[in-house]
């Protein structure tokens, strides 16, 4: 389901979306959150990574590889090959220029037979500063963002979400350097 902002209610305890309600609305959104209008003022960037699945017909190998590349064992005897970075795309698709750069590093790195099973495409939240956007919106206190955790978002995430909770459960300040009030005009950083 896509999130219609038009349904939407804000109120001073709470907020209510449909038949669900709630005392906060936290958006983790990903990279799609700067299309959020409450929060397309902070300065969203994104990072498409590119990967490649394969299957090498005549050899097995259970350990990583990184030379020009990695090369990963993953399930039914293929390998996760990657990465490709573009900070500049357009869409979330794989890209030919992807796939060309991966073949090309696969090709200098391995000498036996290979078969691409599949390209895959996704694109990571990333911040400017590289710190992670957490907190309330400023005119809006009910809503709270919980995003751009990045190229470490698996690692950072559980540390990051208990941060959060504890700031709107037990009014816990926020780290400034992940506070969205940096990006917030005007705004006064607790010291």
């Amino acid at each position: 389901e896509v999130f219609d902002f038009e349904q939407l209610k804000i109120g001073d305890t709470g907020v209510r979306y449909g038949d669900w309600q709630a005392g906060h609305l936290i958006f983790a959104e990903g990279w799609r959150g700067k299309f959020n209008p409450y929060f397309q003022y902070l300065p969203f960037r994104g990072s498409k990574g590119e990967v490649l699945r394969i299957r090498l017909p005549e050899h097995h190998f259970d350990r990583i590889i990184k030379h020009r590349l990695f090369i990963v064992p993953f399930v039914d005897d293929t390998y996760w090959v990657g990465t490709y970075n573009d900070n500049q795309f357009k869409d979330e698709e794989p890209s030919a220029k992807g796939h060309d750069y991966l073949r090309e590093r696969l090709d200098e790195v391995l000498a036996i037979p290979y078969e691409i099973v599949d390209h895959q495409a996704a694109v990571r939240p990333t911040v400017k500063d590289r710190r992670p956007f957490l907190g309330r919106h400023p005119g809006h206190p009910r809503l709270v963002l919980f995003n751009g955790l990045g190229t470490k978002g698996a690692s950072l995430a559980p540390f990051w979400a208990r941060h959060l909770a504890a700031h709107l459960e037990n009014h816990t300040p926020l780290d400034p350097e992940v506070d969205i009030r940096r990006f917030t005009p005007g705004s006064v950083q607790p010291v």
